[in-house]
């Protein structure tokens, strides 16, 4: 019956789920996420699916994980919503930081009409009106 019951206490132990943490701790989890996100969006920028592959690869090896240890810690925040909402409202912010950063360092070049225009004195504008009256349609009378 001992033996039974140790059997018994050790597959319930087994069982159980190890530890309450996720794999990889929170924020480096957000910056994974994040970095997945920019190298989607740069594969399908450059139109080029084939290249999302190995930047994840890059990814991971920048922050010294495998595909395996996401999966489990995504499967750790699909447990648990809430800090899974946190993340992204998170990742959202920033990323909202990066675009409106890159917008305000590129500058919205609007033609200036009086600076695009050549400049012309106005001891100018009477020996022009004659040389526009003297042609018509392009050609000098």
């Amino acid at each position: 019956m001992l033996k039974y019951s140790f059997i018994l206490f050790l597959f319930l132990t087994a069982c159980q789920n190890q530890s309450n943490k996720p794999p990889i701790d929170q924020n480096t989890y957000k910056s994974i996420l994040k970095e997945m996100i920019l190298t989607h969006i740069v594969s399908q920028e450059i139109k080029n699916d084939s290249v999302e592959k190995p930047l994840r690869h890059l990814v991971y090896k920048k922050y010294h994980v495998d595909s395996l240890t996401v999966q489990q810690t995504t499967a750790y925040y699909s447990q648990h919503p809430e800090a899974l909402l946190k993340i992204y409202e998170e990742i959202y912010q920033e990323l909202k930081q990066i675009s409106d950063s890159l917008e305000k360092e590129k500058p919205i070049s609007k033609p200036d009409s009086q600076k695009t225009g050549v400049k012309i004195s106005k001891k100018q504008v009477p020996e022009l009106k004659s040389i526009i009256k003297g042609t018509k349609n392009g050609k000098k009378e």
